[in-house]
């Protein structure tokens, strides 16, 4: 009977089922004797070549490194670790996508360094002792055996560790050290590893970035090392490996990389050779992915024996708009990516990352591409495009609320917004003829002053609303106040006015509420009367976080304070209402005004009324289809507040 099952180490050498069946007792001999001393060397001498490498990680890692480069100007994940391990470069800047596994491949460098390169010693530290300690958390778990049975990590170590990891250190008995320390300067001027890893860079501070320049030093070897470096004559040359995601267009990340492209476009040799990846290297093959051929697709789905037919449905994932004003789907963003990935990311974290992420922080940390600067709040901002005119808050298109920012030598800020419940005529920012679906909020008056109490505030507030009583009746009125809840004397004084103000929302994270409103507006939920709220207009497009450390710029951003407050405590009413009115729609078998998504559809475009069809198209915050409505003659655009025309 012949042999129809050979080991992989056979099959590389060149035998065959049908030569190893020729073969007589001596040449099998001699080629279990061969096997032995690959088996041996590879053993103690580890990896020799790329396929040896991805093997070893997936054999003892239990890890499938991607080795498939998506974007065309991007590396394959693996490229990083194999490049780095053979000694192929000495400086090496990994750019990935949040989630791209930038440490976890560090880690699994240095433990291979630390295995098969005696007495060599790697460091690791990030722009937190947290991401630093998440690179050692993975190397000391690995140092453990794993049950047979369970798969479970037992309390004894592998044999070729000298001891139980420590906190922060784990020896090798090859002499070799992995450690990791705090990214501050005192910690990152003394050691001189041969190995040494900055982590999250962008958030790094500049004195410990420029302190640990000078850390990576050529460590002697201890011991012997693997043959192919027999060129380094007994030393382990130094590497200087940083990794990051890029969060902002201004920070360290971004430096470095202009600096590589000049020196590149100079013919001149950069600091670090770059090594980008993103989130569709890292994402699981799609073979279903509709922005492939047809007869492509199914003759994939056929290889892995999968219904042919079979679509994915990245069509209808929306976030936000193109351009040209379309929906922003993932089916244009992915263009057939998806099918080209041969990552670790299941589908379901790209849905959920493009849905939870604006446009621009999507595409400068996820596609690892320049989009705009992430420390913007509101990305893609723009008055034609949100800002509408002379709008008229009649109490019949939907329930009014006010936010409040106080003040004392710095500006107060207080912001009305209408939650519209019907579709409403507008002017857009061109003056042209639009309609407002139903479910935006509209921010349509601001008081922005300084330099007054609170009493006096409360006394401008009164007026102003009893300005919009005599102009709509006595039906006008606000539903909910929502004030800094920091000034309690501040609200007193307000009550006293009869102005009363709660807080339904159950948390005061400031997070949260600046995510409300930065969905709003990527869901096109959202427009403001330009004239009405100029400080509203001018604080938008400066609103942003600190890049060092994430928070919110203290500074203009008063009207941004009273917006958050006022549209995240609407929002906790007006999405209750929401999905009561979706329940009651679903059971009785009937359709509700109340939308459950976007609540308009964009038209860059601009067009007026057509004279013929009496067709209204709409602007940059309406769609089509207000005509279909029958309104209010009250209502027409062109009746002025005393309801004459």
């Amino acid at each position: 009977m012949g042999i129809t099952e050979i080991p992989a180490s056979l099959l590389k050498m060149g035998v065959t089922p049908e030569t190893l069946d020729q073969m007589n007792a001596e040449d099998l001999r001699g080629i279990v004797q061969r096997v032995q001393i690959l088996s041996r060397k590879l053993r103690y001498e580890g990896p020799s070549n790329d396929d040896e490498l991805h093997a070893w990680v997936v054999a003892n890692i239990s890890v499938d490194i991607p080795r498939v480069a998506v974007c065309e100007d991007h590396v394959p994940p693996f490229k990083l670790l194999a490049d780095l391990y053979f000694e192929r470069t000495s400086a090496a800047l990994g750019l990935a996508n949040r989630g791209g596994s930038k440490t976890f491949i560090i880690a699994i460098l240095h433990f291979l360094n630390s295995t098969y390169k005696a007495g060599c010693e790697s460091l690791s530290f990030g722009a937190t002792e947290a991401q630093g300690n998440r690179c050692y958390n993975n190397i000391e778990d690995w140092c453990y055996e794993r049950d047979p049975d369970s798969g479970r990590r037992t309390d004894i170590v592998l044999s070729f560790i000298r001891d139980k990891p420590k906190k922060s250190q784990t020896v090798w008995k090859t002499g070799s050290v992995v450690e990791v320390v705090a990214g501050s300067e005192n910690a990152v001027s003394g050691p001189h590893p041969a190995k040494a890893h900055a982590d999250e860079i962008d958030m790094m501070e500049d004195p410990v970035w420029n302190q640990s320049r000078g850390m990576a030093v050529t460590n002697r070897a201890k011991g012997p090392l693997p043959s192919w470096m027999a060129r380094f004559n007994g030393m382990i040359p130094p590497q200087d490996i940083a990794t990051s995601t890029r969060n902002s267009t201004r920070g360290k990340m971004q430096e470095l990389l202009d600096e590589i492209d000049e020196d590149r476009k100079q013919g001149n040799i950069p600091q670090f050779e770059l090594y980008p990846w993103c989130i569709w290297e890292t994402l699981q093959e799609v073979p279903n992915c509709r922005g492939v051929p047809a007869e492509e697709r199914k003759q994939r789905l056929k290889e892995l024996d999968m219904d042919p037919e079979s679509l994915c449905e990245c069509h209808r994932v929306v976030k936000g708009r193109l351009p040209d004003g379309k929906p922003r789907t993932l089916e244009k963003i992915c263009g057939g990516k998806a099918f080209r990935s041969r990552g670790w990311k299941p589908p379901i974290d790209l849905i959920r990352t493009f849905k939870r992420n604006t446009p621009g922080t999507w595409m400068l940390q996820h596609e690892c591409r320049q989009g705009q600067d992430e420390n913007n709040y509101i990305q893609d901002w723009s008055l034609p495009a949100y800002g509408i005119k002379h709008y008229e808050p009649h109490p019949l298109y939907g329930p009014i609320y006010m936010g409040v920012d106080w003040g004392s030598t710095h500006p107060a800020c207080v912001l009305w917004f209408q939650y519209l419940t019907s579709e409403v005529p507008g002017l857009g920012f061109e003056y042209e003829p639009i309609w407002l679906q139903a479910g935006i909020y509209v921010c349509f008056k601001e008081v922005y002053v300084s330099g007054v109490g609170s009493d006096t505030l409360a006394k401008r507030v009164v007026a102003i609303e009893s300005g919009y009583r005599n102009d709509y009746g006595a039906a006008w009125k606000v539903k909910g106040r929502f004030c800094d809840p920091a000034g309690a004397g501040d609200k007193i004084i307000f009550r006293n006015h009869g102005l009363y103000s709660d807080w339904p929302i159950k948390t005061r994270k400031k997070e949260r509420f600046i995510e409300t409103v930065q969905n709003l507006v990527v869901d096109d939920r959202f427009a403001v009367d330009t004239d009405a709220c100029p400080m509203f207009c001018e604080e938008v497009e400066g609103w942003q976080r600190n890049p060092r450390t994430g928070n919110e710029l203290d500074k203009f951003n008063h009207a941004m304070a009273a917006w958050r407050y006022g549209i995240a405590n609407a929002e906790v009413i007006e999405g209750k209402h929401r999905a009561r009115m979706e329940k009651y729609a679903g059971k009785k078998g009937a359709k509700t005004s109340v939308p459950k998504g976007s609540g308009r559809t964009i038209a860059h475009q601009h067009r007026q009324f057509h004279p013929d069809s009496n067709e209204v198209v709409m602007g940059s915050v309406a769609s089509r289809g207000g005509t279909q409505v029958e309104l209010d003659p009250r209502f027409a655009l062109n009746v002025g507040k005393d309801g004459n025309g």
